[in-house]
């Protein structure tokens, strides 16, 4: 799994897909009041911050499936407890 772009705001027309105010407004009524998609895969999959409560936390939301026990109903896989727990994470790779 990679971390494919993460959202921003303001962007230019150009990048008007990845502006996270049509993000949250595209899926406000499929995810928690506190929670927020943040980037996405080179597929599309999101990743999800939610903020607080029982499930606060970052999940990777497996939308289409690549995974063979992904379903309709189950495709959210908890990655990390904390966002800063998740940004370590991270793996970067640089072109050589």
């Amino acid at each position: 799994m990679g971390l494919g772009e993460s959202f921003g705001y303001g962007l230019d027309d150009e990048y008007s897909c990845l502006e996270i105010l049509e993000v949250i407004n595209d899926y406000e009524n499929d995810i928690p009041s506190n929670s927020i998609f943040f980037a996405q895969d080179p597929g599309g999959n999101m990743f999800l911050l939610i903020c607080s409560g029982a499930d606060s936390g970052v999940y990777y939301c497996d939308s289409s499936h690549f995974y063979e026990k992904s379903t309709e109903k189950v495709n959210a896989y908890k990655l990390n407890d904390t966002f800063d727990g998740f940004l370590k994470m991270i793996v970067y790779e640089t072109e050589s």
